[in-house]
């Protein structure tokens, strides 16, 4: 049997600002990966896969965080949610008749561009997301003279610099931007996309993409990425924070869970949120924000069957939103494997830094994770398990 090895990590949650004096592409990068978690000089992207110098590797990797100074992002922009799970901040970007595509600029004048594809485009504002739509039509928000918010039924036809061409109950209409509030549009089938990995974006949002090459000795360290619907850019290597796989591993956020115990409530609802918080906002953890995750409130404990043995990957820690307010609970994240416990943190708050969990898991069983408050009352104990990771192996 192989021994249970829990290996805990606290990392400082980053987040870097086009705002601020650029920084040089990094150096170095911390590598986590199935067998431990090491320092190693970044050497690029290239053959599919990230490369280093100076350090073996200990199994495959999970995910690479650059260290870089903290910031705050850009509040004034729009919020986009892509159909693969992506978040972009910023706002619509310039008219490019070349590639044929409505585009979106990330925060900042000077921010990359990056190609969009309507059929992936899911809900966008200026404020909170708008609700997903319900029946057959498009949702767009329109604001009015005085602050009034228009809602109009009907389906998005065209992007461009100018603002949304809608068809709605009085005919097809452009809308200059300024009038736009959000839209949310109708779940569409779209193909996942191979050799996909996660890019944790310097402005707090995320992309979804396949990195075909980055070379941190050319000007600029850019990454050229290609996206699910075949369009390419490139995102300099000072917007990226943080890569997390893609392909090769089980993404168990959306996988199936059992809530096995929970906080009871007469008016708000406290179940487990797939991708959200236990509020239903943006997982996040300090500074960064996490794309894949289950968000819960303590206390609450969540499970499934492992199959085989194999590695499990989890970062966790206290939503960021509680730091406002009034006595947070801190919460302590527990991970067993039938009645075996695997790992234990220390009792955590939201201005805790995120720790990655990366648990081998000797044989199959009944993965619980239990998130439970340090303390009573148990006011604001909103634990986030993100990434949620699954390598199968020996």
């Amino acid at each position: 049997m192989i021994p249970p090895l829990a290996l805990l990590l606290s990392v400082s949650a980053v987040c870097h600002s086009w705002q601020q004096e650029t920084a040089a592409p990094p150096e170095h990068a911390r590598w986590i990966e199935a067998e431990g978690v090491q320092t190693a000089a970044w050497t690029g992207w290239a053959d599919g896969g990230p490369r280093r110098a100076g350090a073996p590797t200990r199994g495959p990797w999970l995910a690479i965080e650059f260290e870089m100074p903290p910031t705050q992002p850009d509040q004034a922009g729009w919020t986009l949610d892509l159909a693969d799970g992506a978040r972009l901040l910023g706002g619509p970007g310039p008219d490019r008749p070349d590639l044929g595509l409505p585009t979106w600029r990330l925060s900042g004048a000077d921010g990359p561009v990056v190609p969009l594809d309507l059929l992936w485009l899911r809900r966008q504002s200026r404020t909170a997301l708008p609700p997903r739509p319900h029946g057959e039509e498009d949702a767009l928000w329109l604001r009015r003279p005085g602050g009034v918010l228009d809602q109009q039924r009907g389906f998005l036809l065209d992007w461009s610099v100018a603002g949304l061409r809608f068809e709605g109950p009085a005919g097809e209409r452009l809308h200059p931007w300024d009038e736009v509030e959000g839209f949310a549009l109708l779940d569409e089938p779209v193909a996942p996309q191979r050799d996909a990995a996660w890019l944790f974006l310097a402005d707090g949002g995320t992309l979804s993409a396949r990195i075909l090459r980055q070379d941190p000795r050319a000007e600029g360290g850019d990454y050229e990425v290609e996206f699910a619907w075949g369009a390419r850019s490139r995102i300099p290597a000072r917007w990226v924070t943080r890569i997390r796989r893609r392909s090769g591993v089980e993404e168990w956020s959306r996988a199936e869970w059992q809530a096995a115990e929970q906080p009871a409530a007469q008016v708000v609802d406290w179940s487990p949120k797939v991708d959200r918080s236990v509020e239903g906002r943006v997982l996040r953890l300090g500074a960064r924000t996490y794309p894949q995750g289950i968000g819960v409130h303590a206390p609450c404990e969540i499970m499934r069957r492992v199959p085989s043995p194999g590695f499990f990957f989890a970062t966790v820690g206290v939503d960021a939103a509680v730091a406002a307010f009034r006595q947070p609970q801190p919460v302590v994240f527990r991970v067993l494997l039938d009645e075996e416990e695997l790992v234990a943190t220390a009792p955590m708050s939201a201005e805790s830094p995120p720790q990655p969990l990366i648990l081998r898991v000797p044989r199959a069983g009944l993965l619980r994770l239990r998130a439970e408050p340090a303390a009573a009352p148990q006011r604001g104990a909103h634990a986030n398990w993100c990434d949620l990771l699954w390598l199968p192996g020996e």
